[in-house]
């Protein structure tokens, strides 16, 4: 499937631009970090309280979660309507309300219930360093890291995917 993948190019519109569909208008999100501190539609405040809000939340000890409860408590029920449900729904056909924080956002959960919070634990992360040593990079993932990508494509579009794995399959 490498051969099939494309990265799209940091300056291409695709790649600056993301929108969320809410009350039946698309709304652009912010692009840079000044836009996080700026109110955007469909959000009532700027999205900085967010972020805000899962450094003052307590922690919480919990064997497991929804996705939607998780980011609804941490983050906002904004975010968790607007935001999250919509895009676990278009990557899982599911109910962001039903699937598990800590099956598909192992390491958000994680952060949680290690540091208490998202932010705090994402912090600690990065300066505590990566072992890298153990990670083996296939060459496509190699590429994609030495150049920046930041959004890729499937040539041929997603319907590539399943023809490509039943041509392996057979």
């Amino acid at each position: 499937l490498s051969e099939h993948i494309a990265a799209i190019r940091p300056d291409h519109p695709a790649a600056k631009n993301r929108m969320i569909y809410a009350n039946n208008t698309l709304h652009l999100l912010p692009s840079s970090l000044k836009g996080v501190f700026q109110k955007n539609e469909p959000f009532s405040k700027p999205l900085i309280y967010a972020v805000l809000n899962d450094l003052k939340q307590p922690q919480k000890e919990l064997k497991d979660d929804s996705i939607y409860n998780f980011v609804e408590r941490r983050f906002g029920k904004e975010i968790a309507d607007y935001a999250i449900a919509p895009m676990i729904c278009g990557i899982c056909a599911g109910d962001a309300k039903e699937i598990s924080v800590k099956f598909l956002m192992k390491t958000l959960f994680e952060y949680e219930q290690n540091y208490g919070g998202v932010l705090k634990g994402a912090m600690k992360s990065l300066f505590k360093g990566k072992n890298n040593s153990e990670l083996v990079l296939s060459e496509l993932a190699k590429k994609a890291q030495e150049e920046k990508w930041s959004v890729y494509t499937i040539k041929g579009g997603l319907e590539t995917f399943p023809t490509v794995m039943s041509q392996y399959l057979r």
